[in-house]
């Protein structure tokens, strides 16, 4: 059950960067850059995240699962209200490249440090974890951009809602579950 715990995690806080994937390989050619400054960017949120998650894992031991489950349901609502408007992220090519996508990198790996903060506080691996998620990230990041040379990418954009209802869930149970 922990596993598939982990990789539901993993995926649902990596989506949104599926998306970006979809929006950025519009807007830019340079998408090696743009990859390496966003991989840099989640791994190290979701490092901090994860240390910080085992350190309090030892003080909140009895608490951890409905504290880490409460964490889901807490990324998930922002998701939702972050749908609820209209993002867009211009990218100006003719800038540096990847320092626009580490800053677009932290504003996509912060539900996966935070999801790394929850996992963490239920007992997950603290280097695992972050290495999970910044992989699932780049691979949904690259699978997007080879699927927005094709016209799927507009239909597939109206899923955006998708990583914050996964994640709601995946508290509600934990929340249920640690009662």
């Amino acid at each position: 059950m922990k596993t598939i715990i982990l990789f539901t995690t993993a995926l649902s806080v990596s989506l949104d960067s599926f998306f970006c994937g979809l929006s950025m390989s519009v807007k830019t050619t340079k998408n090696f850059k743009f990859l390496l400054g966003i991989s840099f960017s989640v791994f190290l949120l979701c490092i901090l995240g994860s240390l910080f998650g085992a350190s309090l894992y030892t003080a909140l031991s009895s608490f951890s699962e409905i504290v880490g489950g409460s964490i889901l349901i807490i990324i998930s609502v922002f998701g939702f209200l972050e749908n609820l408007k209209e993002k867009t992220t211009p990218i100006n090519t003719k800038d540096n490249i990847f320092l626009e996508s580490v800053i677009i990198g932290f504003a996509i790996g912060l539900d996966g440090a935070v999801g790394c903060l929850s996992l963490s506080l239920m007992g997950y691996n603290s280097l695992l974890v972050p290495i999970l998620i910044t992989f699932v990230h780049v691979l949904l990041m690259n699978l997007a951009i080879l699927i927005s040379k094709s016209k799927l990418s507009k239909f597939l954009k109206k899923f955006s809602f998708t990583p914050p209802l996964i994640l709601f869930l995946l508290g509600l149970f934990k929340l249920i579950f640690s009662i």
